[in-house]
């Protein structure tokens, strides 16, 4: 992989983080952004990237803990395989298409 599609995916995975957090802050009147009390469920899409060490096998598990049923979420997981960018960016493409943004 070149240095300007290695940086053009890292922009890309910050960027994706930085929607996920996002959607975890509460919003302006106080109240919880997961759903809570409204019983609304949030869609997020996640494309996972890749095996490329132990943090990045944590953070996907904290992802996937953070982002469940009972917290008012309805998350999409797209496991990596490999470290294919086409796979990654064809699940990404999927859930843009299917709205999950």
């Amino acid at each position: 992989m070149t240095p300007t599609r290695r940086t053009l995916l890292g922009l890309g995975a910050a960027g994706l983080v930085g929607t996920v957090l996002a959607a975890c802050s509460s919003d302006s009147s106080g109240g919880d952004a997961g759903g809570g009390d409204s019983g609304e469920t949030i869609t997020i899409g996640f494309v996972a990237v890749g095996p490329e060490g132990a943090w990045r096998q944590a953070n996907e598990e904290n992802i996937q803990e953070t982002f469940t049923q009972e917290a008012g979420f309805d998350l999409k997981y797209a496991p990596a395989t490999s470290l294919d960018q086409k796979s990654q960016i064809d699940a990404f493409t999927s859930f843009v298409d299917e709205g999950w943004t």
